[in-house]
Parts: C-alpha cells; sequence; structure tokens
C-alpha cells in the first residue's frame, strides 16, 4: 500500500509527464492532512518522491484528501519582470539561480549559455511562466520535475521496461494502454514499454491505486 507522509493511502492518482510538474491526488486511511504548502515524501508502489502539498482536508471522516505537487513552488507569483544588465554579459545560470531562488526550488542547471548584456524575464503571472519563456525563447530545452523533487531539464534517460506489465486494454486512437504492475517506478516517461512486437515510448505515467489494485496508463 503506497503512503503519503506517515498516512497510508486508501486511493491515489499520480500523473508524471514528461514534462512539467508531476501531480499525486491521494485520499488517506485516517489520520491528520498535513498541512498545505508542507515538504511531504511519498511512496507510491516502489516510486519515491519529494513534493510540496498544493491543497489539503478532510473530504470525508477519517479520509483526509491530499494534492501534493513536485515543484509547487514555481506556481508562486511573479508580478513585475526580473531584469538583468551587464557589460560583461548576462549568461542563462545567473537568471536560473535567481528564478529558483524566488521559487523555494532545487535546480539542476543546464548547459550554460549567454543572453546577451542585458535580459529581462517577460510579464508573467509565475516563476513557472518566466521558466517556460526561457525554453520557448531556445535558451534550454523543456524543464520536468523529476520525483526526488529536482527541476531537470531535457528527457529523462531512459530503458526498455523489464519489470511485469501485462497490458489490461488499449485505447489506440489516443496511444494509451492501461498495464497490470508491480514496479511503478519503471514506467517513467522515457522508458519503454514493449507491447507484442511494438515498442512503445512512454511520454506520460499516470498511476491509479485503490483497494487490492495497482494499474498504469500509459501514454505515447
Amino acid at each position: 500500500m503506497s503512503t503519503v507522509g506517515t498516512a497510508h493511502a486508501h486511493a491515489l492518482r499520480l500523473t508524471v509527464p514528461q514534462y512539467g510538474q508531476w501531480r499525486l491526488d491521494a485520499v488517506l486511511e485516517g489520520g491528520a492532512a498535513p498541512a498545505e504548502g508542507a515538504t511531504v515524501s511519498a511512496l507510491v508502489g516502489d516510486l519515491a518522491l519529494t513534493g510540496r502539498v498544493l491543497r489539503a482536508g478532510n473530504d470525508a471522516p477519517d479520509r483526509p484528501h491530499v494534492i501534493v505537487i513536485g515543484g509547487l513552488g514555481w506556481e508562486r507569483p511573479l508580478a513585475t519582470p526580473v531584469a538583468y544588465q551587464s557589460d560583461a554579459g548576462i549568461m542563462l545560470s545567473t537568471v536560473l539561480r535567481d528564478l529558483a531562488a524566488r521559487a523555494g526550488e532545487v535546480l539542476e542547471q543546464p548547459a550554460d549559455v549567454p543572453l546577451g548584456l542585458a535580459y529581462a524575464t517577460p510579464v508573467r503571472r509565475t516563476v513557472r511562466d518566466a521558466l517556460t519563456a526561457i525554453v520557448a525563447a531556445g535558451y534550454a530545452q523543456p524543464w520536468r520535475v523529476d520525483s526526488d523533487g529536482v527541476t531537470r531539464f531535457g528527457a529523462r534517460t531512459g530503458g526498455t521496461i523489464s519489470a511485469r506489465a501485462t497490458v489490461i486494454r488499449r485505447n489506440l486512437g489516443v496511444s494509451l494502454r492501461v498495464t497490470g504492475v508491480d514496479s511503478p517506478a519503471a514506467f517513467l516517461p522515457g522508458n519503454v514499454l514493449v507491447d507484442g512486437d511494438t515498442n512503445i515510448p512512454i511520454t506520460r505515467m499516470v498511476v491509479d491505486e485503490a483497494t487490492n489494485r495497482l494499474e498504469v496508463e500509459v501514454w505515447s
């Protein structure tokens, strides 16, 4: 049975995209809901996650409901542009370091590139929007928040899945396969599911767990 903090999960749904932030929506088996904004550790099958609580409360007696986001700090408001100017030139690492500090997030720096003698983040709603604008401008590859809570750039390094993957049903019109699994960690985006004679590169994983059931939606 999966856990969020010290509480067991009655049911949960974990979405891990190829890029961006993962989201865990869980109903817990009793106990108090963690505080909103708190950093929590979760274990979904064999996949360990570290994130922060977006919302928490008791939707039903003895059934705390909690939503945990990887990289929640990127959602902090950024009401005004962050501007830089230097005759020596502005480097990407300088801007990313500042944005990570504003977000309160841990970021693994990508390859450094110059941004010119001056750079200003666009007027955006959140720090995440400013980070995404850097990617859109071509200064860095798309970003993702990994299960350890660290923000990184580019695709995950994956491989062919060797763990059990029993395909329960398929919807090939939307490139979806629902599988029974033992190891959710093996199905992270970037890995490849072998379905018969077809290799399926995973671009989004959704774990759906309830009593006596653990399934993974594999999207490609």
